[in-house]
């Protein structure tokens, strides 16, 4: 067994590499919501009779510059804070329509609301609010720059062209959205087992080995009284194999052991890493089955292979099966560790086993 190191990037590098992405997955969004609004807003221009710098002005602003917002992340060293910079202009462009489409109610709504939306799940911190606030300042200074008509009456006509926007992007939104909870369920998941696992083994560690025996004790039917056998295992010798082979061939050693006692037991058996060098089991059997997994886990653990001749590995096994389902851990663990240490006295590579009531 050897062991394989591998390097990574460290963590403010990943989260730079995280946020240089955000451009790339914003694109496709700039694109349909612009195209979108821009459907929109053409209903509303129709209605108007605008001229055509107002027309040129739409081209520019749901054509021409999603696409010129993605190449100004491409081209700058910067592409994060380039986005930040692009939010805002969508902010000004989403703002300016307001007064152009003479402050039609549902387009005009929808326009600033969708902004800000879009904003918020980006993820960015405190962007929302900026972007508001840049809309309503666009709205004010084109306003005032031009003169607009007032004109906030909603026909079917303009209703219409809003439906696009309203059904697309929001139903775009919604996916989006689920897709984002979906993935931080599935994070969430992995989490609680990382917290439950040891680290090198990928067993249960002891809070958690102890949390689910514990919860097996109290959950017990009175009625059924059925054995239960705790198992301690012990690598033999385990110092030595660390000081003469080193600490990695230790950790090999005993993920080695892990699994083999995985494979060994019952997939209902609770199989916790108690700590250093030893392992701790609980499985539903009597003492007679237990000693029948004991005796593989001894066997399987000799046939181990190392890169070392001369290296053989051994376990010293302690049980003690109850038959009464006290809830005290305490003292069951107690018991199958005195019979831990019998086989230890015996020679090691044993196991010795007690019934307690």
């Amino acid at each position: 067994m050897r062991m394989r190191q591998s390097f990574s990037s460290s963590p403010k590098t990943k989260r730079l590499s995280n946020l240089n992405r955000l451009p790339r997955a914003i694109y496709p969004m700039r694109i349909m919501g612009m195209l979108m609004a821009g459907i929109a807003i053409a209903f509303v221009l129709i209605e108007l009779k605008a001229g055509l710098w107002v027309w040129s002005w739409l081209f520019f602003s749901c054509i021409v510059w999603p696409h010129l917002a993605f190449a100004l992340t491409q081209i700058n060293k910067k592409p994060f804070a380039t986005e930040k910079y692009n939010l805002m202009v969508d902010s000004v462009i989403a703002g300016s329509w307001v007064p152009l489409m003479g402050f039609n109610l549902l387009p005009s709504v929808l326009l600033i609301l969708l902004n800000v939306t879009d904003k918020v799940n980006t993820a960015i911190k405190g962007i929302w609010w900026k972007a508001f606030t840049v809309s309503i300042l666009a709205i004010l200074v084109v306003a005032l720059m031009f003169n607009v008509p007032w004109q906030p009456k909603i026909t079917y006509f303009v209703i219409i062209g809003c439906l696009p926007l309203i059904i697309i992007h929001f139903t775009v939104v919604s996916f989006n959205a689920h897709r984002l909870i979906h993935r931080v369920q599935t994070q969430n998941r992995l989490l609680n087992k990382l917290s439950q696992q040891d680290d090198l083994t990928l067993l249960f560690n002891r809070r958690t080995w102890q949390q689910k025996t514990q919860a097996l004790l109290d959950n017990h039917d009175p009625q059924f009284i059925q054995p239960l056998t705790l198992m301690l295992i012990d690598v033999d010798q385990f110092k030595a194999i660390n000081d003469k082979y080193g600490h990695a061939m230790g950790d090999d050693i005993l993920v080695s052991v892990a699994q083999v006692i995985s494979n060994q037991c019952p997939d209902n058996a609770i199989i916790g890493r108690l700590g250093g060098d030893e392992f701790i089991v609980v499985l539903p059997d009597d003492l007679a089955s237990a000693k029948q997994y004991a005796k593989t886990i001894i066997t399987a653990v000799s046939k181990i292979d190392t890169i070392s001749p001369e290296l053989q590995c051994t376990v010293s096994i302690g049980l003690a099966t109850q038959v009464t389902k006290s809830k005290d851990i305490r003292s069951w663990f107690e018991a199958a560790d005195k019979a831990l240490y019998e086989a230890k006295n015996a020679g090691r590579n044993t196991f010795v086993g007690h019934t307690i009531n």
